[in-house]
């Protein structure tokens, strides 16, 4: 009984937050309301984060999102293209967020 009180009240704080968002994509609010979910749990519970600097010679290097501070990107010693600076989630939020982003 407390546990479903305690997610009304998460869903109710949740749709406070969407309520500023001017969302024209086909995205739906349920799963709008869920991502914005996901981020505020992933800021909450980080994970331990691997120092690049203290790996040995050849290992991948590991990139987290500036925004929740999760794994962005893995790359190869060698990378020569671009780092992603927001895991996927962050990333399509940020995109919400800012009226850019499209969903195909």
């Amino acid at each position: 009984m407390k546990e479903q009180a305690d997610w009304d009240a998460a869903i109710e704080m949740l749709k406070k937050k969407v309520s500023y968002l001017e969302v024209s994509v086909k995205l739906k609010s349920e799963e709008l309301i869920w991502a914005l979910g996901e981020r505020e749990y992933r800021k909450a519970h980080p994970p331990v984060q691997i120092n690049n600097i203290s790996l040995p010679t050849g290992s991948p290097l590991y990139f987290y999102c500036h925004a929740c501070g999760h794994l962005a990107e893995e790359k190869p010693e060698d990378y020569t293209t671009a780092v992603k600076t927001h895991c996927a989630l962050c990333q399509e939020l940020e995109g919400i967020e800012n009226g850019i982003y499209h969903r195909g």
